[in-house]
């Protein structure tokens, strides 16, 4: 009995070994296999969160701008493609920690996480000309709410002459007190020195007016015209600097989502 109870006893032991062999064995091939699938799908993972933030920055770039509610949405659209860069490329190019150690010894895993880290690199530069962008479209929407805010006539009394100095006064403040990015300065010096000239030769025409001097009274007018028709250069001087800003943003996107 003896003899039987220990003979069971080495064969429970080598039917446990071998149990344990065959499950350390298929743990070692499922590691294996499924440590082969992580790196699969990880170049599919940077490859689609790069064109996610791609396809949103160019939809966002294809929206209009001909109005104050459309920029209002192109603005709304950038600050979305910015905040999805900010908040998910840190993590675009994160391994399981149970297979990054392979990277030490084998050299193609490494180059997958260093394409992986040279294109966040990109995407992350392209946040550059796009804040600015964003900022600038700002900025130069906040100048067209103000000079639309004024108000229009084709022709005025002279109870209107005071209202139009206040409007012009107001708008002179509020345009040299505008801030943007370096690329609006000149825009907003420009418009500034125009806003201006024109609150200048609104002062004239009243006191010519109120003078009752009719030739200096004609010529405050002349003046007040021209002043009036030089606004037109801060819608040109602005459309220049945005296709600057655009082209910029362009070469940017193309690096970033393209190359």
């Amino acid at each position: 009995m003896k003899l039987a109870h220990r003979h069971f006893i080495r064969l429970r032991k080598r039917q446990l070994l071998t149990i344990g062999v065959v499950v350390l064995l298929a743990s070692l091939v499922g590691y294996i296999l499924w440590s082969r699938q992580v790196w699969a799908d990880y170049q599919v993972h940077y490859t689609q969160w790069r064109q996610e933030v791609g396809a949103n920055a160019k939809k966002a770039a294809a929206l209009p701008t001909g109005s104050s509610a459309e920029r209002v949405k192109v603005v709304t659209a950038f600050d979305d493609v910015s905040h999805l860069i900010a908040t998910t490329s840190q993590g675009a190019c994160e391994v399981n920690p149970l297979v990054q150690w392979q990277e030490g010894i084998m050299e193609s895993l490494k180059k997958k996480r260093s394409i992986c880290q040279a294109i966040v690199k990109k995407v992350a530069d392209f946040q550059v000309p796009l804040t600015e962008m964003t900022a600038y479209i700002k900025t130069d929407t906040s100048l067209s709410d103000t000079l639309a805010a004024i108000p229009q006539a084709d022709e005025l009394s002279e109870a209107d002459f005071e209202k139009q100095l206040t409007a012009w006064s107001t708008a002179a403040v509020a345009t040299s007190k505008l801030s943007g990015p370096d690329s609006f300065k000149s825009v907003q010096q420009l418009a500034a020195k125009q806003v201006a000239g024109v609150k200048v030769a609104w002062q004239e025409v009243i006191v010519a007016n109120q003078a009752k001097d009719k030739k200096r009274y004609l010529a405050a007018q002349d003046s007040l015209a021209a002043a009036l028709d030089s606004l037109d250069e801060i819608s040109r001087t602005s459309q220049a600097s945005f296709s600057s800003l655009s082209a910029k943003l362009k070469v940017a996107s193309a690096t970033a989502f393209d190359s």
